[in-house]
């Protein structure tokens, strides 16, 4: 009898509407109008942020997980064909580049000891770009180098690893800044525009004052193959303040230790995030925090990273010219 009622009950429904499909198993959780909300807003952060997890897109949305789970968001962000990727890196070095790096690595090793990186080498410098969020700690949760992306878009704008500079978009602060041994950070000063000339000007206003600081009589320094940095009205202006370039091979970042003070502090960001549960800053409060965690950075932690230029170049040599982890 049960079974009849049901039919009956089915059958009256239908009758009703025709066209109308008959609607069977749970209620849809989410709508049709939070589905595209959600798509929307995956772009836009790709934009914006780049690293982001789904809880952050359920949180631009409006979507509570009393009502939706995450794990429902997360199966229908995949449904559409996106997936949580690892970013692309950089590419590959080619065999031109391996030659270069282990021809580098043999002539240093040959003509000066472990002490040329420690007493000889003024000071390392680089540029860097922090990428500027404005909800740090669900960026410090996201786990880093992933994409919410297509597996077809993996080299296309806002999908690769290197965000702040080709990837996420969006706000980012820029820094120059200069290590050198047993002297800490002798330099760290905000840019917005890397250009030839604007390199030279800062060579004119600055360098004497680096060398200074870093206390050494060579006025030898490094710095990475920047095309601004090194272009020919940069080299004037480092040839008027009688500084001479340790020219390193292109395509390596771990020969100069810069880079892994860079790192650190991108690290420390991330911690200080989550333990001080900052949810939310202005630009300005996320440049002097940067600003404070470089110039606060240890100088034993400064002269490690500059004593293991020799390794560095050992490991190069050993590996045949294949980058190291740095």
């Amino acid at each position: 009898m049960r079974v009849l009622r049901d039919v009956k009950r089915l059958s009256f429904h239908r009758s009703q509407d025709e066209n109308t499909p008959l609607r069977r198993g749970r209620r849809q959780r989410l709508t049709d109008r939070k589905q595209r909300l959600i798509i929307r807003t995956l772009y836009k952060l790709r934009r914006t942020e780049g690293n982001f997890t789904a809880r952050r897109i359920m949180k631009e949305v409006n979507i509570s997980e009393t009502d939706v789970s995450l794990r429902t968001v997360r199966r229908f962000i995949n449904s559409k064909g996106f997936w949580y990727l690892q970013a692309r890196k950089k590419g590959l070095l080619t065999d031109n580049d391996r030659k270069n790096r282990v021809a580098f690595a043999i002539k240093m090793r040959q003509e000066h000891g472990p002490e040329y990186w420690t007493d000889e080498v003024e000071f390392y410098l680089d540029g860097v770009s922090f990428a500027y969020k404005i909800n740090p700690l669900d960026q410090a949760r996201a786990p880093s180098g992933r994409i919410y992306r297509k597996k077809s878009e993996g080299l296309n704008q806002y999908c690769t690893a290197k965000g702040s500079k080709v990837g996420t978009g969006g706000k980012v602060a820029k820094f120059l800044v200069a290590i050198s041994y047993d002297a800490g950070v002798v330099l760290c000063k905000e840019y917005e525009h890397m250009t030839g000339q604007y390199f030279a000007s800062f060579i004119d206003a600055n360098f004497d004052q680096m060398f200074q600081k870093s206390n050494k009589a060579t006025r030898l320094f490094l710095q990475d193959n920047d095309p601004c940095q090194n272009s020919r009205v940069a080299k004037s202006a480092w040839e008027r303040a009688n500084a001479e370039l340790v020219a390193i091979p292109s395509k390596s970042p771990e020969l100069n230790p810069a880079e892994n003070l860079f790192k650190a502090v991108r690290e420390d960001l991330r911690t200080e995030a989550q333990e001080k549960q900052i949810e939310r800053e202005t630009f300005a409060e996320f440049k002097e925090r940067v600003r404070d965690k470089i110039l606060s950075f240890p100088v034993p932690k400064i002269n490690n990273l500059i004593e293991s230029m020799d390794k560095r170049l050992r490991l190069i040599i050993e590996r045949k010219g294949q980058r190291l982890t740095y």
